[in-house]
């Protein structure tokens, strides 16, 4: 008897010590258990992030904050936002120098060489003139007359035979042009060897000239808005100061002013010449000042007798 006693005793004894230390590992378990978890989750991260990590930026758009794009898509956007658009070698071409120094640039027109466009709309005379010259040298048509010594219809009617004779020689211009230059297809057949060679060869007129249908006919008043519109496009095209052509175009659009009211053709290329360019990347202020000082100084030294 004593013998069951003393087993029974050992049994539950065991039993107590086998659920203190359930109890003990239960309690650790519980503890640790917010650390255990912290640690698991953590664990994934910092063994995907060296394939999530972001690449080194494109030497050509170090100094921007720009991820998202590629140095193609940035540069695009930047051609199509701050300029008319790429043209053939833009791309390359900013690429080369990096995005950072083509904006910096484009704030700053005056570092751009830009000749060229010069060049290009220098036999455009209209813009170089004063509106006092203007209107002498292409004036309405009843102060064409006046000056002319003839009525109105007189007047008319030489017009329109100076329109015929110029026509006329045009004709003959073409038609010698053509006999001095035959058609390439009439042209020796060893030009076959380099395509386009003998149509370039032919082409004896400058593509950037001023079209005859302005140049025969060149003292009347629309062609002062005519060669303000030509130079516009000229510069849109091919100049390297893209964002300097934008914001003249938007400013010189913001203050709007109708060509074919009265004599305000006669204004206008000096007014965006001297209005409107030099303040098309400055201060408003001093764009508003210049608007209204310029177009009083015009009013009182331009109008015709």
């Amino acid at each position: 008897m004593n013998h069951l006693q003393a087993a029974s005793r050992t049994f539950f004894q065991r039993l107590l010590d086998i659920r203190s230390a359930l109890s003990l590992f239960l309690s650790l378990a519980l503890f640790f258990a917010p650390c255990l978890e912290a640690f698991s989750a953590a664990a994934p991260v910092s063994a995907s992030a060296s394939p999530d990590k972001k690449p080194k930026q494109d030497p050509a758009l170090k100094g921007l904050p720009i991820s998202d794009l590629t140095v193609d898509e940035a540069i695009l956007h930047a051609l199509n936002r701050l300029g008319y658009g790429p043209r053939p070698g833009d791309l390359d071409r900013v690429k080369q120098m990096g995005l950072a120094k083509w904006i910096d640039q484009q704030l700053n027109p005056g570092s751009i060489d830009d000749k060229s466009v010069d060049a290009r709309v220098s036999n455009l005379p209209t813009l170089r003139m004063s509106s006092t010259q203007l209107i002498h040298e292409y004036p309405q048509p009843k102060q064409a007359a006046k000056q002319a010594g003839q009525t109105p219809q007189e007047f008319r009617q030489q017009q329109a035979q100076s329109k015929s004779d110029a026509a006329a020689a045009v004709i003959a211009r073409d038609s010698q042009m053509n006999a001095d230059n035959p058609s390439p297809m009439k042209q020796d057949a060893t030009n076959a060897a380099t395509p386009g060679a003998a149509q370039r060869g032919a082409l004896s007129v400058d593509p950037n000239a001023v079209p005859r249908g302005i140049a025969d006919d060149s003292k009347r008043p629309q062609r002062v808005v005519e060669e303000l519109a030509m130079a516009k496009m000229t510069r849109a095209i091919y100049s390297d100061r893209q964002l300097q052509q934008v914001m003249d175009d938007f400013w010189f659009n913001h203050f709007n002013v109708f060509a074919g009211k009265g004599e305000d053709r006669y204004y206008l290329s000096s007014y965006e010449r001297e209005v409107i360019a030099p303040h098309a990347l400055g201060k408003f202020k001093d764009l508003v000042s210049d608007k209204s000082s310029g177009a009083k100084q015009e009013a009182a030294g331009a109008r015709p007798e």
